[in-house]
């Protein structure tokens, strides 16, 4: 930056910084709550706020391009952008569903184990599938909460590729869109025309209510994790989810957990 006569730097300091991940005395750090494990997320400083902090002009870029349908942008909008954004109006006539779409199984979380959904990820696998044989052509990709669930889905859709051409193709490496599987931490900057969400959490196996524990979503910025998530759709976004919104009970999350306030609010827009 010393070396040019101006310098230009764009952003969104509503979306994700730079973060690490650590832990503690050669393991992860444990919650309070019992053995299930979660990563603690540092953010580290970016050049986007030290340009914000030393007082730079601002410019405000208002356009937002990817969304074919108002609602996919709709959230974000209000929850993050001051209703400042201008979207192109969606044509009209267009076979293929568009929007958010509220996809529930009766699903449960392994904690303290594995850290996964299964019902979720067979639900997933099975939807994908029926996608990419309808003849519509989009591109998917796929997102879940955390790592261990986004592994599961990953596995489960390469064992599929024997026996199903299609998905072997669209998870091909040559293949320009390619079906993606990622976790929270790592889907910023990607984008597909469907995108489907595993909620990952829920009750466990032994019929104990769900744990109020969600990992990055419930530190600080976890609010620009769950923007980044919601954000990633061109065409519809898919949430599979073992949980009700109201199954987040908001006395039992912090009032700074942001993201896990946002994530419930996001859940009843999808419900509805």
């Amino acid at each position: 930056m010393g070396r040019g006569k101006a310098v230009v730097v764009v952003g969104d300091s509503k979306q994700m910084p730079p973060t690490s991940f650590f832990s503690c005395g050669g393991g992860m750090v444990m919650e309070e709550e019992g053995e299930q494990e979660e990563p603690v997320v540092v953010t580290l400083g970016s050049i986007l706020d030290e340009c914000g902090v030393s007082g730079l002009e601002r410019v405000w870029l208002s356009w937002h391009y990817r969304s074919a349908d108002e609602s996919l942008i709709a959230f974000s909008n209000k929850r993050y952008y001051e209703d400042r954004l201008s979207s192109f109006p969606a044509p009209g006539g267009r076979p293929e569903s568009l929007g958010i779409t509220w996809m529930p199984v009766k699903g449960e979380f392994h904690t303290g184990g594995t850290r996964t959904n299964p019902v979720e990820a067979e639900a997933i696998v099975r939807e994908v599938r029926k996608r990419l044989g309808d003849g519509t052509g989009r591109s998917i990709g796929v997102v879940a909460l955390n790592a261990p669930q986004a592994k599961l889905i990953l596995q489960e859709l390469e064992a599929a590729c024997a026996s199903d051409p299609a998905l072997a193709t669209a998870m091909d490496d040559k293949n320009a869109c390619k079906l993606f599987v990622k976790n929270l931490e790592n889907v910023q900057g990607d984008e597909r025309d469907v995108i489907m969400i595993s909620v990952t959490y829920g009750p466990s196996p032994a019929g104990e209510p769900m744990r109020h524990q969600f990992g990055p979503l419930g530190q600080a910025g976890g609010e620009r994790r769950w923007n980044v998530l919601v954000t990633r759709a061109k065409q519809e976004v898919l949430v599979f989810s073992s949980i009700e919104p109201e199954d987040i009970m908001l006395d039992r999350v912090s009032e700074t957990a942001f993201g896990v306030r946002h994530m419930r609010s996001y859940l009843e827009l999808a419900r509805r």
